[in-house]
Order: structure tokens, then C-alpha cells, then sequence
């Protein structure tokens, strides 16, 4: 029985920081890679502070709910912590290389050589 409430916990950690990750990841740093909103020096660090404030809201409600969650909570928030992080860094690879595949393909393909000059 022991193992089942560290794979439960494991397992809803996991899926509550993938899905609290990804949702941070569209509302805020999306616009910014994609040119929905400037991508300066102010926007970027207002990103930062509302990135961190989302990560401790989302482990202070893990923190809290501690007392109800009848499954051991060391492993919940350790397993949200992580995916919470990774899912940012892959979801923010995946959308990079699409980037680098926009920017390298011809934006004018009537010209000789695809860079708008003959």
C-alpha cells in the first residue's frame, strides 16, 4: 500500500505542475516569443516577476492543501516542483525551433535568391 500512495502522489504532482506549466507558459511568455507583445527589456522582466509569482502560488497551494491530501505531500510538491520546471523549458524549446524554421525559410520566394534582391 505504500508504493501506491507514493505513484499517486508522484502521478497527481506531476500532472498539476505540467498543466499549471503550461498554462503559464501561454498566458505569459508565448506573446512575447511570438511578437503579440514587445519584446523589450520591461516586458521581459514584468514576464519574470509574474513567471515567479505564478511558480510560488502554484507550490503555496500544493503547501497548503497539504493537511487534506491524505498521500504524501513531500513527494506531491517535489513531483509538481519538477514538472512545473521542465514543462516551461520544453514547451519553450519546442516553440523556439519552430521560430528558427520561420526565420530560415524564404519570406519571397519571386526573387532568384529568396532575400528580396536579384
Amino acid at each position: 500500500m505504500e508504493f501506491e500512495h507514493y505513484a499517486i502522489a508522484a502521478a497527481v504532482g506531476t500532472a498539476y505542475g505540467a498543466l499549471a506549466g503550461i498554462l503559464k507558459y501561454l498566458l505569459i511568455w508565448r506573446p512575447l516569443l511570438f511578437g503579440r507583445r514587445a519584446v523589450d527589456q520591461k516586458n521581459f522582466g514584468v514576464a519574470q516577476i509574474i513567471s515567479l509569482v505564478a511558480n510560488v502560488a502554484i507550490l503555496l497551494s500544493v503547501f497548503l492543501l497539504r493537511h487534506w491530501w491524505p498521500y504524501h505531500f513531500e513527494v506531491t510538491i517535489l513531483a509538481t516542483a519538477l514538472a512545473l520546471s521542465l514543462t516551461g523549458r520544453f514547451t519553450q524549446l519546442r516553440d523556439i525551433k519552430k521560430m528558427d524554421a520561420l526565420k530560415k525559410a524564404p519570406h519571397d520566394l519571386s526573387t532568384t535568391d529568396g532575400n528580396g534582391s536579384n
